[in-house]
């Protein structure tokens, strides 16, 4: 990503990808960025490396939403969601930037529309001894008969690769999935493919459709979902270099 604002066309998908393990000399000016309840949410972190990753994915938020919108990261103010969802307050005569976050262990994304709210969710795979059980009790009974359909050394990527999807559809709704995610079918299994996926909100039926992400990193997993079909997706990973 070149110096100045970036944009984004109708129906264009950016995700930037960024470690959040950072020198202690980076972590100290980007603390600068936050606002004074981001530093109140990071000090009550009680282990230091967890305040570390909370300060850096919340600065490179800021980062990458003001390049996107060509303004100073510190002066961008957020609203958040019932949920706890992030986005920009409204301003007077310009097109809201939708956005969304996420993180696991030392890496994060975040994902930006301009034409719709988004959701995204990623998970490093690893071993989870109660994978199955749980998955029982998160998968439909179609999705449940698929994941154990495959091979066992396959299921825990699986699992990761349900999770994500039915997560980042939760967040790309804002107020998270009413049917929970057993009612929530994404069978047949789509593989790579963008999905079409009826969900519930307030009463009523909304499409959104879900597809994976490719992951500038080996052995994640992540995906994003809005309420719009996707038209050009672009994985980058963030160059800090790009910012005031």
């Amino acid at each position: 990503m070149g110096a100045g604002s970036a944009v984004l066309g109708c129906g264009d998908t950016h995700v930037c990808a960024f470690s959040l393990d950072l020198e202690t000399s980076i972590l100290a000016s980007l603390e600068s960025l936050l606002s004074p309840d981001e530093i109140a949410r990071a000090n009550r972190f009680r282990l230091a490396w967890e305040r570390a990753r909370f300060v850096a994915g919340r600065a490179r938020l800021r980062q990458i939403v003001g390049h996107y919108m060509n303004r100073a990261p510190e002066s961008l103010r957020f609203d958040y969601s019932p949920t706890g969802k992030p986005s920009m307050a409204p301003s007077k005569g310009q097109e809201p930037l939708r956005f969304n976050a996420t993180g696991s262990e030392a890496l994060a994304l975040v994902v930006l529309r301009m034409d719709a709210d988004v959701g995204v969710d990623i998970e490093r795979i690893r071993h989870l001894p109660d994978a199955p059980a749980l998955a029982k009790r998160m998968l439909s009974a179609d999705e449940y008969g698929e994941f154990t359909s495959i091979p066992e050394e396959l299921q825990q990527t699986r699992f990761f690769e349900y999770w994500t999807r039915k997560e980042a559809l939760a967040k790309a709704l804002g107020s998270g999935l009413q049917q929970g995610f057993d009612r929530l079918s994404l069978h047949p299994w789509p593989g790579d493919k963008p999905q079409r996926i009826d969900c519930s909100r307030g009463g009523e039926t909304v499409p959104q459709w879900v597809m994976p992400i490719a992951v500038p990193r080996k052995g994640y997993i992540a995906a994003h979902a809005a309420a719009i079909p996707f038209g050009l997706v672009r994985v980058q990973w963030w160059d800090p270099r790009t910012t005031r």
